[in-house]
C-alpha cells in the first residue's frame, strides 16, 4: 500500500510525521473498522428481525395447535357420537325388521280371515237362499 494509501485509511485530523502510522495510544477509525461496524449493526438489526420473525412464527404455531386441539376433541366427540348413532340405527333396522315381519303377518290373517269370511257369507246367502225356496215349498204344500 503507498503513502497516500495508508494516509486516506486513517479517519481522524492532523498529520502524522512522514506518514507514518499514528502512535498506538491515538484512537483511529479506519474505512475498513467503519464498514464492519457498519456490518455489525446490520447483522444485530438482521438478527432482530428474525428473532421478532420466529418469535411471530410461535405464536401463529401455538395458535394453530390450540385450533388443532380443539378441532381433535371435536372429533373425538363426533366419532363417540357416530358410535351411538350407529348402535341405535343398527336397534332401529332390527326392530323394523321385527315389526315389518308381524305387519306382514298381520296382513297375511287378515287376506286369510277375509277370504274365509266371504266363504261363510257365500254360503250364508246359499243356506239362505234354500230356506226360502224350502219355505216356500213347503207353504205350498
Amino acid at each position: 500500500m503507498g503513502k497516500e494509501q495508508s494516509m486516506n485509511r486513517f479517519k481522524c485530523g492532523g498529520e502524522f510525521n512522514n506518514g507514518s502510522y499514528p502512535p498506538s495510544n491515538t484512537i483511529i477509525m479506519t474505512k475498513d473498522k467503519e464498514g464492519i461496524a457498519l456490518k455489525g449493526a446490520t447483522l444485530q438489526n438482521y438478527n432482530a428481525e428474525l428473532v421478532h420473525r420466529i418469535e411471530e412464527l410461535r405464536e401463529k404455531r401455538d395458535e394453530i395447535k390450540k385450533i388443532v386441539e380443539l378441532e381433535e376433541e371435536e372429533k373425538t366427540n363426533i366419532q363417540k357420537d357416530l358410535v351411538i348413532l350407529n348402535k341405535r340405527i343398527t336397534e332401529l333396522d332390527e326392530s323394523l325388521s321385527r315389526n315389518y315381519a308381524y305387519s306382514n303377518g298381520y296382513d297375511k290373517t287378515i287376506h286369510e280371515v277375509e277370504i274365509a269370511y266371504s266363504k261363510i257369507l257365500e254360503s250364508s246367502q246359499t243356506l239362505l237362499h234354500v230356506l226360502k225356496s224350502e219355505t216356500i215349498q213347503a207353504i205350498k204344500r
